[in-house]
């Protein structure tokens, strides 16, 4: 064999045999209820982590924030490409690489806080306080809550699976917990096995106060899933793509739900400035829920026998909208000085059901019975408070209850409502009333939108910044919350 071949060969075996941040997820148990893979260098950078650290107030963050500075650049020793983070046996745990041990080791909250050993041909670091210990095998570490020998024995666990008893074998492991930011895995069969059978019989009973089971929910398939969640920060939007399987990998969702579709003729019903629309088609043991609801608190018979009818000829869709507008506060004056008080008719709510037939009779009848007049459209108006007017109208196959006057624009699609399950748009543009309104109470510019949707295939949620001066979304909803929170 040559010279050249045979370090070839040595270079392929110990770079087969180095530790990478993508092979963490293979020394996970299958049965963690839950995982996260997340890219801490790139979320550092996307959230512009290194403005907000020199905030930091060195008394009470000086050596956690010198770490931070420290990881950010690149002298920790520590890879900061991946890290896991995962539930097992009801302890969590935090598994990274460890590029270079001599510079790790002298990291101030390792030097000042561990000592240093070896057990079993593993290295550790135990915490001289409550803290968690670091045990490493070769390039691997895993930060463990537990004393130091049961961290041992767990980390023992970890690098012994056989690979088919991995996490990364779970079904649709491998296609959806690579392409975020931040991917997430919950393990139903495990975390439904937390209260033995009486999980499934507790939830029975609560659904038993509303006149229901979990047969009736068809809930079931969820029971045994595999839930992922893929979330991704881009420079003015932020994904949020989920998706749940079965133990085949197959998707679930349309066997709970169905195959029935948004009926977009709802939307007719809604002012294209409304600041939130959530569409969705309704099973029928949520229409049962509701109609057992309401009924328990309606104890007039005659009321009773409208509203069971109303419930009876409710078809399979309904829809939400809330409207934010004018002063979203108002001045109030009394003996002990001055102060904001929140202005109930700032917020107006509709909601369109789809019937099976025209209710115009039973909300005629419904006005007579309270005494209510019917407007010349259709329409009644039951005063709920000095503050607020309900109006319901039957037009159409369509029941209508709103606290606010007939829209003037209709809103239309706007793209993602037709052939979904279910659907939402969030209208916080820069003029939108929403953001208008925002602005005056808290002084807050917000130039942002949000729709959100499940199919047959896919549940997405995706939020776009308009004209975003952050280098990327993170950084901006970083700044959003901190000026927020000094509201």
């Amino acid at each position: 064999m040559s010279a050249a071949v045979a370090l070839l060969l040595t270079v392929f075996v110990f770079a087969s045999c180095s530790d990478s941040p993508s092979d963490l997820v293979n020394y996970v148990p299958k049965e963690s209820k839950a995982v996260m893979v997340f890219k801490p260098g790139d979320l550092a950078k996307k959230g512009n982590l290194e403005k907000y650290v020199k905030k930091f107030p060195k008394e009470k963050f000086g050596e956690a924030a010198e770490f931070i500075k420290t990881c950010m650049k690149g002298e920790s020793g520590i890879d900061m490409e991946q890290m896991v983070m995962f539930e097992y046996e009801g302890d969590g745990y935090l598994s990274f690489v460890i590029s270079d041990e001599s510079k790790f080791e002298k990291l101030d909250l390792v030097a000042d806080n561990t000592t240093k050993g070896e057990s079993g041909g593993l290295t550790t670091y135990e915490a001289d306080s409550d803290a968690p210990s670091v045990v490493v095998d070769g390039s691997k570490a895993w930060l463990c809550p537990k004393n130091l020998d049961d961290a041992i024995d767990a980390v023992k666990t970890f690098i012994a699976l056989d690979k088919e008893k991995s996490v990364a074998e779970a079904p649709g492991f491998a296609d959806n917990m690579s392409d975020g930011d931040l991917n997430i895995y919950f393990n139903m069969e495990e975390i439904m096995s937390m209260g033995g059978g009486m999980t499934e019989q507790m939830m029975n009973k609560e659904m038993s106060r509303y006149g229901l089971s979990l047969d009736d929910m068809n809930i079931k398939e969820y029971f045994d899933s595999h839930i992922y969640l893929t979330v991704l920060f881009e420079k003015d939007k932020l994904s949020v793509k989920s998706k749940c399987l079965d133990g085949k990998g197959e998707n679930i969702v349309s066997k709970v739900v169905g195959n029935k579709t948004i009926d977009t003729g709802m939307l007719k019903f809604f002012d294209k400035s409304t600041t939130m629309v959530y569409a969705s088609v309704i099973p029928d043991y949520v229409k049962k829920m509701y109609s057992n609801l309401i009924e328990s608190t309606i104890y007039d018979e005659t009321q009773k026998a409208i509203v069971e009818e109303i419930f009876k000829n409710l078809d399979d869709n309904v829809a939400l909208g809330i409207s934010i507008s004018g002063n979203l506060t108002t001045k109030v004056e009394s003996e002990w000085g001055s102060y904001d008080k929140f202005n109930q008719k700032a917020v107006n709510g509709t909601m369109v059901a789809k019937c099976k037939k025209s209710l115009e009779a039973d909300v005629a009848t419904l006005a007579s019975i309270l005494g209510l007049p019917i407007a010349t459209d259709g329409s009644v108006s039951f005063p709920i408070d000095s503050e607020t007017t309900v109006r319901v109208k039957s037009e159409g196959n369509y029941l209508v209850v709103s606290t606010t006057a007939a829209p003037s624009q209709p809103l239309a699609d706007p793209g993602m409502f037709g052939g979904k399950s279910a659907a939402m748009f969030i209208n916080l543009s820069k003029t939108s009333p929403a953001s208008q309104s925002i602005k005056r109470a808290f002084g807050i510019d917000l130039d942002l939108t949000a729709i959100s949707y499940s199919d047959k295939h896919d549940n997405l949620f995706e939020l776009k910044v308009n004209n975003n001066k952050q280098d990327n979304v993170l950084a901006y909803l970083v700044d959003l919350v901190l000026k927020v929170s000094e509201i």
